[in-house]
């Protein structure tokens, strides 16, 4: 009987090796060499999974086993200003004045690429996720950049880190933000066939509409919107995001288990 291929992440990011981790995916990772150039009039939806596209190819090219291989690119959007990763401190501050009070969105690609495997098809998809901050004062930026949090972080600043502190609202999946929509990674995979994906969605589901009950019996709490994947319905709860972020999944044993320290140690790409 053939062995099934594996899956590869064309990725250096811990994070995302972190997020599929805990989805209880086995996988290999593989840093890509690709460039991410910008064409001139390009939307951010179609760079992202034109840069994610090229990553998977990148490293596909590179195998010689048969494999699915994964690439994503997140891209942080102020109004129609691409927020990449900041070159020093000051660039950083400059995106922090762009974000302060203000709404932006975060875009990530994926692609899901197959090697040595003919007869299957590449696969591609984009997730939005739309995210508020406070207004911020001076000393508060000065705050959010006095460690290494900011470094090697598109728009200058980590949801799961101080940044939290300031963040209003986030509305779409905030696996997004981190940099790689697991929504998305379970519907490709399972489009794909993959033998080794997540069979169901249920236990993480289960334990949203535990915090989502919770969260109904307190009314300081804002309105925020879950998707839970292809196959689950988008849910509505009223939270707060400080609270999303300290208890999102750990709400249940399966959380606990699986999701309890991604938001603790992972980061936006």
């Amino acid at each position: 009987m053939p062995s099934q291929p594996r899956l590869v992440l064309a990725s250096a990011s811990p994070r995302r090796r972190r997020l599929l981790r805990n989805l209880g995916l086995t996988f290999l990772a593989r840093t890509s060499r690709v460039a991410e150039t910008l064409v001139p009039g390009e939307g951010a939806r179609a760079r992202a999974v034109r840069l994610a596209r090229d990553k998977a190819r990148d490293v596909a090219s590179r195998l010689r086993q048969p494999a699915w291989v994964l690439g994503a690119d997140t891209l942080v959007m102020a109004g129609a200003k691409v927020l990449e990763k900041p070159v020093d401190r000051g660039d950083a501050l400059r995106m922090l004045d762009r974000l302060s009070g203000r709404r932006h969105t975060v875009v990530t690609g994926i692609c899901l690429t197959p090697a040595h495997l003919p007869g299957r098809r590449e696969r591609s998809a984009c997730r939005t996720t739309r995210v508020t901050f406070a207004p911020l004062s001076r000393d508060q930026k000065n705050w959010l950049l006095a460690g290494d949090e900011y470094k090697d972080k598109a728009g200058a600043y980590a949801v799961q880190g101080r940044a939290a502190a300031f963040i209003l609202s986030l509305t779409g999946s905030p696996s997004n933000v981190i940099g790689l929509p697991l929504d998305l990674v379970h519907e490709l995979l399972g489009e794909a066939g993959y033998a080794g994906m997540i069979i169901s969605f249920e236990p993480i589901a289960a334990s949203f509409a535990e915090l989502a009950r919770s969260c109904q019996r307190d009314g300081r709490w804002h309105c925020h919107n879950f998707a839970l994947g292809s196959h689950e319905e988008t849910r509505t709860m009223q939270v707060h995001l400080e609270s999303v972020l300290a208890s999102l999944l750990p709400v249940s044993d399966y959380g606990r288990q699986r999701f309890g320290d991604v938001f603790e140690e992972v980061a936006k790409e």
